[in-house]
């Protein structure tokens, strides 16, 4: 399926997209090669373009290599994150349909993030993305990896603090090696 029919359909009509995506046998690497990469792009995109308006563009290029980079990271560590949980959950584990719920289901932060840039409203879209991808991973637990529908809201919830945690700890040894190296 096109990309922006698909991120338009996981947007709009995630009840009825789910099941599609669970039909299909995407693996992980074209994914983020086919999905992934092209929605990471338009925040490279907007970094480049935000931060040589304000004089910065090497510092833009760089922000918008590693947010490629990070876009790639957060969906492996989300994908693993919700494999392993999800027979906790009453579901199956299964890392390739753990990596399809983590990229389409991000697809709004993707796209909050690259109009992070936009002058007051950029912020709240970036932050109603994230809180809308947490519903969509609720909607798409019980059709990808099989967990207990009832239990889906608590699944994604605790999934998303795993993940945040995980994310904390890698962020603060980043930082330190850059400190350390930059320093």
């Amino acid at each position: 399926m096109p990309i922006i029919a698909r991120a338009k359909n996981i947007l709009f009509t995630p009840r009825t997209e789910w099941p599609v995506i669970a039909e299909e046998t995407t693996r992980p690497s074209a994914l983020l090669l086919s999905y992934v990469l092209p929605l990471a792009l338009l925040q490279f995109a907007a970094s480049v373009v935000s931060n040589t308006l304000e004089g910065h563009p090497l510092f833009g290029a760089a922000m918008g290599a590693s947010g490629v980079l990070f876009a790639f990271a957060l969906v492996l560590l989300c994908a693993a994150v919700f494999s392993l949980l999800s027979t906790s959950f009453g579901g199956e584990k299964n890392f390739p349909k753990a990596a399809q719920l983590a990229a389409y289901a991000l697809t709004p932060v993707y796209i909050g993030i690259a109009l992070q840039p936009l002058p007051v409203l950029g912020e709240f879209f970036a932050f109603a993305g994230g809180l809308y991808a947490g519903y969509l991973m609720a909607l798409g637990l019980p059709v990808l990896l099989k967990s207990a529908p009832e239990r889906a809201g608590v699944f994604a919830l605790v999934g998303i603090v795993v993940l945040l945690v995980a994310l904390a700890v890698l962020s603060s040894i980043v930082a330190g090696v850059f400190t350390m190296v930059f320093a």
